[in-house]
C-alpha cells in the first residue's frame, strides 16, 4: 500500500510530463523562446490584420460595382443613342464606321464594336 502523499506526487508527476509531452507538441509552432500563449497572441494579430484587410479589399469592392454599374448605365445610353441615330447599332458599325469602335474599360480592357457593348451590358447586369 502507497503512502497518499506518494499517490500525489505520483499524480503530479503523470499531470507533469502530460504537460511536457504536450508542450513539445506545440515547439515546432513557436519561435524560439516563445511560449504558447504568445504564439497564440501573435495568432491573434495576424488574424485581426488579416480582417482589416479583407474589409478594406470588399470596401474597395463595392466602390468598383458601384462605378460599374455607372459605367454600365452609360454604355447602354449609348448603344440606345446609337441606336435612335442610325438605326441599328451593327449597322452603325458595319456600314458606316467599317473599323473597330475601341472603348477602353478600367485597365486596358476594350470592347471592339456598339454590339460588344451590349453583350458587355447584358452580362454586367446578370
Amino acid at each position: 500500500m502507497t503512502h497518499p502523499i506518494e499517490q500525489a506526487a505520483d499524480a503530479v508527476e503523470r499531470e507533469l510530463a502530460d504537460l511536457r509531452a504536450k508542450l513539445a507538441d506545440c515547439a515546432p509552432y513557436l519561435k524560439d523562446g516563445e511560449t504558447p500563449r504568445q504564439r497564440m497572441d501573435r495568432d491573434h494579430q495576424d488574424v485581426l490584420s488579416l480582417m482589416q484587410m479583407l474589409a478594406k479589399d470588399r470596401a474597395d469592392r463595392d466602390v468598383l460595382r458601384a462605378k460599374l454599374a455607372v459605367a454600365v448605365e452609360a454604355l447602354d445610353y449609348l448603344v440606345r443613342a446609337f441606336d435612335r441615330v442610325v438605326g441599328n447599332s451593327n449597322h452603325f458599325y458595319e456600314n458606316v464606321h467599317r473599323r473597330d469602335i475601341h472603348l477602353d474599360v478600367n485597365e486596358g480592357a476594350t470592347i471592339k464594336c456598339v454590339a460588344d457593348c451590349r453583350a458587355a451590358i447584358e452580362e454586367a447586369k446578370k
